[in-house]
């Protein structure tokens, strides 16, 4: 996504011997990997967008863009960059920020972003993370049970695909703010 000037500069950061471009792409990666989730870095080009990650989930893959700010404008650009591949080959994308967005003080239910695809609203939706409520006990969100859903749609799990009509970011001992945490710990820099 180009057209975004940022007054601080990346810092080139490495994590599971792999180069990133900044610090917060590394520090997401490393989020990943704590949820169990598999990713590749900077998978493809497409006309006009690279995805920063791929997330690959049962119930299908997920393009990730990570921005340091998430602004109405950077949401738009996403979209309109991110619209065509969604609709072409039915997938997924997510735009996350500097951090996750814990809801209303509680450190288990939070978002982890912005996206469009399956289960979302035709516009986009804030995207939920936590525990997951599709089918109790899955064993296909991976480890920590951590998933991800629509906010505001169908609650339809992105990770294993489960639904049962609940917001899957249940806030059920999901530990998603310990991951969190972990996770920025695991991306600093070491001289």
């Amino acid at each position: 996504m180009d057209g975004f000037n940022y007054s601080m500069k990346a810092i080139p950061t490495t994590f599971a011997g792999v180069r990133m471009r900044s610090r917060l792409e590394a520090r997401w990666a490393a989020f990943f990997t704590n949820c169990r989730w598999k990713w590749t870095y900077e998978p493809f080009d497409t006309d006009g967008w690279a995805p920063d990650f791929t997330l690959h989930m049962p119930a299908g893959d997920i393009y990730v863009e990570v921005k340091p700010v998430l602004t109405p404008h950077v949401r738009d650009v996403f979209i309109a960059v991110a619209r065509p591949l969604v609709s072409s080959v039915g997938a997924r994308a997510l735009l996350v920020g500097s951090s996750l967005d814990f809801m209303n003080g509680c450190c288990d239910a939070a978002l982890i972003g912005f996206g469009i695809g399956k289960g979302a609203y035709d516009d986009g939706d804030d995207i939920g993370i936590g525990c997951c409520g599709g089918q109790n006990g899955c064993q296909l969100c991976p480890g920590t049970m951590v998933s991800m859903s629509p906010n505001g749609a169908d609650y339809q799990c992105w990770v294993c695909g489960g639904y049962d009509g609940n917001p899957s970011h249940d806030a059920v001992t999901a530990g998603v703010d310990a991951l969190w945490a972990d996770a920025c710990n695991r991306s600093q820099w070491r001289g």
